[in-house]
């Protein structure tokens, strides 16, 4: 087969190399290094700039004399073009680890015919004085992630195998790491970026400032421009010579549609026209990739023999990205090398599901299966691939069908199953539109119209990008296996789960074994073939649930939009599942109680507060305790959880009363006349109301209006020195309460601030709560005086 011609010598300015673009043969498959790589190029213009415009034009006549066809000197210049791509992701912050919108998704794009990448990336802190820390660096093909942390993480139930998934480790010290990998799978490609330890304290807004810390990625890719094509089923020659990259050839296979297999032979070498029995090369298949010389799997010596160099590759790449390359070993002899080799395929045959459907009177589908092994001549049958029926008002909810006779969606699939021939359907699942959510298999079996004398199994195997091998479907190595027996009365279906699935073509196979009762289980042909019912959906996070321990959500990271858990109660995991740091029940409800009880201690304050006739206050205190106790109730956990409103009124009113409270309790510590509290009293709750909805958590929030109250109240008190001529208030007050209550309040404030944690919060915050309250009960000044001073004032 002749080669195609490439790119004209003079119609690209790419750079050209003039040594192997990979590492061989034993380079590994990704590389982890922490310095810059460095690549040495010889590109056209400084070939011209070092030879002259003489020895180039000598030097190209030569080579017309000696290569009659220009075609031919075109294909070996185009051969060795590369083109580097190179692309960057800005810096963006990462977090601790809960959930998996915690994590920064980082997106590349790695083109078609790449023949190696290089990522590399960068973690650090927006200041130097904080602390280094690991930062977990999760890379993937095709879709987000899959973040595995524990072992845990995922159900039983759930197909976790990718294309290509790795996790890397790098410090956040503004180092370089970089990871090489070779011939890289083309199209979009995931890093999800996060700090495997969240931080648990938790820290008021402003008072510590807290370090971020960052990631950005960089993507170099090497494309090669110049490759053969050569068509399955015809005998192909291809030479080799030492020097420059002749001694390299890559090669596009061209397959029929419906392959499922192929097989790859050498038939003949010769070495300067000579056969040595043996031939010095290396042979690489790619499967979805250019061909790596790293993957054993795919790698053949044939050096000693020409009839142990050959292969079965199964699962050929449905896109038509199949490719193999030469490689010239290193050998004494300069003589050119000539291969001859040649590509067969085994195919499937493309039929109608109507005839395989349960219902179906077709006479191909009679019980016996000689009547049913003249019509088809192939191992497996190729039917329609299923539809994707989906719901116009929800992301990642839809159902993949047959289509009738009328191109319309049927209502379920449910086959007759053969055990003379497997029979493969597929779906589609889109590019970010269906990668945020789970792909949900189930196969069912009806037992009901099986022969009396025999039992069946049927056996589903789910292969991505390439039919499954037809030969083996019941081990189904190259993809996910549900099989059902009708023996097991206890198993009625089975089901596996894809989380974020990859982008692309999923094949699905279906093949029967019937087995004889009277034989003692032995294999035979089916006297009825079984019937299987299969439904393949997509649904949000499990089936739109995340167990009795979270729930689900739509999330948005960038450009990209996905479902997962919000888990409660110390669960993790996709679905919830993961129980490693959880809390009991009675724990959960423990916090609840602690979190609303707590607000009970402000009782003894309200009682003091309307003895002392402070109704405002009294009222105020009510307030606070109410929502705070509501608020906790619908916040603390969400396994016992009440709310009484939306939860951002909740809020709003819990954190409106707690600064209301103290307000109120310094304006009445103050020495004020009535009209000029009141004044006070109300443009506390205006300005307050107006901090809170504006930023509740924020630190001037909380120093401001302790500050103005505090000054208040010691100016006051000054006044009410310099008119009486003595200390305001007595020193048996400040002994008696007011020192106890600036204690708890201060003791309360830093437990607050300094010690809550996620983990102590339950204790930690209902003690603050029972602090604040009862030093409420020392702060509040006597009772107050009636018009015809009947009440004396405690302060006096």
């Amino acid at each position: 087969m002749m080669e195609s011609c490439g790119a004209s010598l003079f119609s690209t300015s790419t750079p050209l190399r003039t040594t192997p673009p990979l590492p061989f043969p034993s380079a590994p498959r990704y590389q982890q290094h922490h310095h810059h790589h460095h690549r040495h190029r010889t590109n056209l213009t400084s070939l011209l700039q070092d030879t002259g415009w003489r020895n180039m034009l000598l030097w190209m006549l030569l080579l017309f004399l000696f290569f009659p066809s220009t075609c031919f000197l075109q294909q070996a210049l185009a051969e060795v073009i590369y083109q580097d791509y190179v692309s960057w992701t800005p810096p963006l912050q990462i977090r601790g680890y809960r959930l998996f919108p915690d994590s920064q998704l980082l997106e590349f794009t790695v083109p078609e015919a790449s023949t190696q990448s290089i990522w590399k990336f960068q973690s650090f802190s927006d200041k130097a004085s904080c602390e280094v820390k690991q930062v977990y660096i999760f890379l993937q093909y095709g879709s987000f992630p899959i973040i595995n942390l524990t072992n845990k993480t995922f159900p039983n139930t759930f197909y976790l195998k990718r294309t290509f998934s790795e996790r890397f480790i790098l410090r956040s010290d503004n180092r370089t790491t970089v990871i090489n990998m070779d011939a890289p799978r083309h199209g979009p490609w995931f890093a999800a970026a996060l700090l495997p330890n969240p931080n648990e304290k938790i820290q008021q807004k402003g008072i510590l400032t807290k370090c971020k810390y960052s990631v950005r990625g960089m993507l170099v890719t090497q494309t090669r421009k110049g490759y053969g094509q050569a068509v399955a089923n015809t005998i192909v020659t291809t030479t080799l010579m030492h020097g420059f990259e002749s001694k390299m050839k890559y090669y596009k296979i061209v397959l029929p549609p419906l392959s499922y297999l192929y097989y790859f032979s050498v038939l003949n070498c010769t070495v300067d026209s000579v056969d040595t029995g043996g031939c010095p090369i290396y042979v690489s298949i790619g499967n979805g990739n250019m061909p790596p010389f790293d993957v054993d799997e795919f790698l053949i010596n044939c050096t000693n023999s020409t009839e142990n160099c050959h292969l079965r590759v199964v699962s050929p790449n449905s896109s038509g990205l199949n490719f193999v390359a030469f490689y010239l070993r290193d050998i004494n002899s300069t003589a050119p090398v000539t291969v001859t080799w040649q590509v067969t395929t085994e195919e499937c045959e493309a039929k109608s599901s109507h005839i395989f459907m349960e219902n179906s009177t077709d006479e191909s589908m009679a019980a016996n299966k000689s009547q049913v092994a003249p019509e088809f001549q192939s191992k497996c049958i190729i039917l329609p691939m299923l539809g994707q029926f989906s719901s116009a008002s929800e992301n990642f909810n839809s159902i993949y069908v047959f289509p009738n006779e009328f191109l319309m969606p049927k209502r379920n699939n449910t086959l007759v199953v053969p055990d003379t021939h497997s029979l493969i359907t597929g779906f589609n699942v889109r590019f970010l539109s269906n990668s945020g959510g789970t792909i949900g298999i189930t196969l069912h079996f009806d037992k009901q119209k099986l022969s009396e004398n025999q039992t069946a199994t049927i056996y589903m195997c789910i292969v991505k990008d390439g039919f499954p091998d037809v030969h083996n479907l019941e081990n189904c190595s190259n993809g996910a296996l549900l099989s059902i027996e009708s023996a097991d009365d206890q198993q009625h279906h089975q089901r596996i789960h894809i989380p974020y699935p990859e982008f692309g073509d999923y094949y699905v196979a279906l093949i029967s074994r019937c087995y004889s009762i009277e034989r003692n289980q032995t294999v035979e042909p089916c006297h009825t073939f079984p019937s299987a019912r299969f439904t393949i959906i997509q649904s949000r996070c499990l089936n739109e649930k995340c167990g009795h321990y979270g729930h689900c959500a739509e999330y948005i990271s960038g450009l990209f939009v996905f479902s997962a858990c919000r888990c409660f109660a110390g669960w993790k995991g996709y679905a919830c599942t993961d129980d490693t740091d959880a809390n009991s029940d009675s724990l959960e409800l423990l916090a609840v109680m602690l979190l609303t009880l707590s607000n009970g201690f402000f009782i003894p304050a309200i009682i003091l507060a309307f003895y002392r006739r402070f109704y405002l206050e009294g009222v105020v205190y009510i307030f606070t305790m109410f929502f705070s106790a509501v608020y906790h109730a619908c916040d603390a956990s969400n396994l016992y959880q009440y709310c009484m409103m939306k939860y951002d009124v909740l809020s709003f009113s819990d954190f409106l009363g707690s600064y209301m409270a103290v307000w109120v309790t310094l304006m009445a510590m103050a020495r004020l006349p009535d009209k000029l509290r009141t004044i006070f009293d109300v443009m506390g709750a205006l300005f307050l109301a107006l901090a809170v909805d504006y930023d509740k958590h924020s630190l001037l929030l909380n120093v401001v209006p302790l500050v103005l109250g505090i000054g208040m109240v010691f100016l006051s008190w000054g006044y009410q020195c310099r008119l009486r001529h003595h200390c305001y208030p007595t020193w048996r007050r400040y002994v008696f309460c007011l020192l106890p209550g600036v204690i708890l309040a201060l003791v309360g404030l830093l437990l607050f601030t300094l010690f809550e944690t996620e983990t102590n919060y339950k204790y930690v915050h209902s003690l603050w709560h029972i602090l604040i309250a009862t030093s409420i009960v020392f702060l509040l000044p006597g009772r107050r005086e009636l018009p015809d001073g009947s009440s004396k004032d405690v302060g006096d």
